[in-house]
């Protein structure tokens, strides 16, 4: 079975649930991996990955018995990591960034059982500071924001 890059995540998803407990796979009309899940009694389990046209992976996720768990990971189509964070028990958990597609860091924080805490930072493109926000247990108790580097002139 082929399907096209913009196939919504759902319906091979809903294609897949009632598979014998394994692992599944979809391709585009070219042959390459579009999709790979692992299945248990119905429920996601173990890694699924997607992939883009021409063979990069677009994301790598971990679930347990239909619970997301462990390192997941989403790229860009030219290979650049976008975002990268772990799952405990279905929740965010520990060190989550996300990058811009030019491989600057985006923005980077700790999340602990789903909420943010700590110092959150975000940066623009050119990797100046646009952001920090301090947390406790998902309640923003402190904002500062840095404006847009002005661009340069042109000659």
């Amino acid at each position: 079975m082929s399907l096209p890059h913009f196939t919504p995540l759902w319906l091979p998803l809903l294609l897949l649930a009632g598979c014998a407990p394994d692992t599944r796979s979809l391709e585009f009309e070219d042959g390459t991996p579009f999709l790979e899940t692992s299945w248990r009694d119905q429920h996601l389990h173990g890694p699924f990955r997607q992939w883009y046209p021409g063979g990069n992976p677009e994301r790598e996720l971990h679930y347990r018995d239909g619970e997301r768990t462990g390192e997941w990971v989403w790229w860009y189509e030219n290979g650049q990591v976008k975002r990268r964070g772990s799952f405990d028990d279905g929740w965010r958990h520990g060190s989550w960034s996300t990058w811009h597609e030019n491989g600057q860091l985006q923005f980077q924080g700790e999340y602990q059982a789903g909420d943010k805490l700590g110092l959150w930072r975000g940066w623009y493109e050119d990797g100046s500071p646009s952001y920090e926000e301090t947390w406790d247990t998902g309640t923003r108790l402190a904002v500062k924001r840095f404006p847009k580097p002005a661009s340069p002139a042109a000659d």
